[in-house]
């Protein structure tokens, strides 16, 4: 014999259930449809900021060009399927280009010249990396999450 929930307890199983499939059950390609659309307003953002001229201006372009890249880095973090294996792998990617490139604002309030080539190198390398992670979850939009990446599409 079978025993049934009581009313208040389905109703509570079927809203847990409910509200936990949405992001386990995106598949890679939906996540990386709509991680690509993100990115893809990411990178317009970046490319209307004006590029510094010198290493002097490298702070202030920072102190914008970051905040973009935090921003899509919780989107992208927020969407279904962000919790598999590619997505996962990626997330993790960006947030060592951020941790590189946040030590590059800090040197670039220093104007220590050799300071900020050492973290924008460090950035780059992160940066490298990432690319890899965002083709292998098929996000190709998602490349060149850097502040230092020019946009060249």
């Amino acid at each position: 014999m079978h025993r049934l929930l009581p009313p208040a307890a389905a109703l509570l199983s079927a809203a847990a259930l409910s509200g936990c499939g949405s992001h386990a059950s995106a598949t890679g390609a939906e996540f990386a449809q709509q991680a690509n659309a993100r990115c893809t307003t990411s990178r317009a953002q970046l490319a209307k900021l004006p590029r510094p001229a010198s290493l002097l201006g490298m702070h202030p372009y920072l102190d914008r060009a970051v905040p973009i890249l935090e921003s899509e880095r919780k989107a992208v973090g927020g969407l279904p399927g962000a919790g598999g294996s590619k997505a996962s792998a990626l997330l993790r990617a960006w947030d060592h280009v951020l941790e590189a490139s946040r030590s590059a604002a800090a040197a670039s309030r220093t104007v220590d010249d050799a300071r900020i080539a050492v973290s924008m190198k460090a950035t780059h390398t992160a940066k490298l990396a990432a690319d890899a992670a965002a083709q292998a979850a098929g996000a190709r939009a998602c490349t060149g999450f850097s502040p230092f990446e020019y946009d060249k599409r």
